[in-house]
């Protein structure tokens, strides 16, 4: 790994936490060095002042919770009392979580009325992990409620808008994790955590111009990210910088006792050799009739940057059972799943809990559910519990399941010519707010889900890197094999160096 990234907060920030300043103004002069952060921070009243600027700067309803004045001064000083001992990697760096992640000091609410006072008494693993190291979580951030959704917009405080936004119109942030992505975007914070299910790390990355990085199902730990679908959640994180990529797999990556389909799997950095290397692009007949014009120039773009660059060996190749069903599949598949997960929220075990006089305990959940859970979150509970119905399990749910293993065999044979595949990350331009509500969230999930999808169907690491186009975000994917996230930063880290 470079040195000059992990041996010293200084140099890793250099590029990250530095723009980040420069462009927020929080400071009178360029930073040189982030060095020069701490040694204008005497104190934790100062570094209470620097917080209170960023979270000031937040005019896109980024935030929903912040930590206390006093946690963040006590935090603060045990950064600097740990850093006398022992190097830390991201010391005093601020960073913010979706609101999904449980945190000690900071209440955990998925955005919903339900959880609105939920306060967990534990830190989640991967927030402990950044916590170790020395990063200061100062605030949790918006989301689509129970991460069910594309656009941020379905939670209680409102929707997430996008930095990108002009006088034409307020575009949309992307979701589920829009907050999040919204966060690095307007350079409130050098990185921030999120949660993909479906795309809804990549899908905000591409709409605000950041990079969304998917590890591989099971490289982060889970433990203590109120879950979806379980088998197909994968925690995530956007930064500005591709060189920080490296630095928070490294961080991250690990077998968590605490999470059974967590695996033992070290990262390691691995050169990436041009000459040899086989990129697949998704065949260009399909791409052209799916997505826009200013998508499918962005991306062609792309693809000639990397010939530029030096890699010789492209191929197109056709997923036709994945593009066929895969929506089909992931729909039956995770709405089943969140219909066995949300039985906990009943307002009993989990969630506030409407008291009335009721006839029966099932009468009285359906009373708490109706009162505190919104209508996305409602369908797809009863669509979940209609796919597992006895007369539907057989037919439609275990169908689904082998529908699901066939476009994991479709994959891996393709990533045995190829070693990536790269596909725009969404088919559209950034949609706005308003244009989005007239659509039904079924259209929703199919247009922002038709590329990301695959990568939680088969398990796979994947990210959306930034193209600019003029004033609008778009964003390219590559899908890796499993446990081969060094093709990803390699790839991002080149990309950057020839622009």
């Amino acid at each position: 790994m470079p040195t000059g990234i992990l041996h010293t907060f200084a140099c890793h920030i250099s590029n990250c936490l530095r723009d980040f300043l420069i462009k927020s103004s929080l400071w009178d002069n360029k930073l040189y060095d982030c060095k020069d952060v701490i040694e204008r921070i005497k104190n934790a009243n100062q570094y209470l002042d620097y917080v209170k600027k960023i979270i000031n700067k937040d005019d896109y309803n980024c935030i929903v919770n912040l930590k206390s004045d006093h946690d963040i001064m006590r935090n603060y000083n045990q950064v600097i009392y740990n850093a006398d001992k022992r190097n830390l990697r991201l010391k005093c760096v601020p960073f913010m979580v979706k609101d999904n992640y449980c945190t000690r000091d900071i209440k955990t609410t998925c955005c919903s009325k339900l959880l609105a006072e939920y306060q967990p008494d534990f830190n989640a693993t991967l927030v402990k992990s950044l916590q170790d190291e020395g990063a200061i979580l100062i605030a949790k951030t918006n989301m689509d409620e129970f991460s069910m959704g594309s656009t941020s917009t379905s939670g209680i405080y409102g929707p997430v808008t996008n930095p990108y936004s002009d006088a034409e119109g307020i575009l949309s942030a992307g979701g589920s994790s829009g907050g999040s992505s919204a966060a690095v975007a307007a350079n409130l914070v050098p990185f921030s955590l999120g949660s993909d299910t479906g795309g809804s790390v990549r899908n905000p990355a591409s709409m605000c111009g950041v990079y969304g990085f998917k590890p591989t199902y099971g490289r982060f730990s889970r433990y203590g990210i109120i879950p979806m679908a379980n088998s197909y959640d994968t925690p995530g994180f956007f930064v500005n910088s591709p060189q920080d990529l490296l630095l928070l797999m490294d961080i991250l990556s690990g077998h968590d006792k605490n999470d059974s389909t967590s695996v033992d799997v070290t990262y390691k950095e691995q050169s990436l050799s041009i000459n040899d290397f086989k990129i697949g692009i998704l065949d260009k007949n399909y791409l052209n009739f799916t997505i826009s014009n200013t998508v499918n120039t962005q991306f062609n773009f792309f693809v000639d940057n990397l010939k530029n660059i030096g890699f010789k060996h492209f191929k197109n190749i056709q997923l036709s059972t994945s593009m066929k069903y895969g929506y089909e599949c992931y729909n039956v598949t995770v709405m089943s799943e969140i219909a066995s997960n949300m039985s906990r929220f009943n307002g009993v075990l989990f969630g506030d809990r409407k008291f009335n006089q009721y006839d029966s305990a099932i009468h009285e959940t359906a009373s708490t559910r109706s009162e505190y859970l919104g209508n996305t979150v409602k369908e797809r509970i009863l669509s979940g519990n209609f796919y597992l119905q006895e007369q539907n399990y057989k037919d439609v749910y275990l169908k689904a399941c082998s529908i699901r293993q066939s476009i994991i065999n479709e994959i891996q044979n393709i990533f045995k010519d190829v070693d990536v595949i790269v596909s725009p990350t969404l088919p559209s331009n950034v949609p706005k707010i308003d244009d989005m509500k007239k659509i039904s969230e079924d259209d929703k999930n199919i247009q922002m889900g038709v590329f990301t999808i695959l990568a939680n169907i088969a398990g796979l690491p994947a990210i959306s890197i930034p193209q600019n186009s003029h004033s609008c975000p778009i964003g390219i994917q590559i899908m890796a094999p499993k446990f081969k996230e060094n093709y990803l930063i390699s790839i991002s880290n080149l990309i950057q160096d020839s622009s």
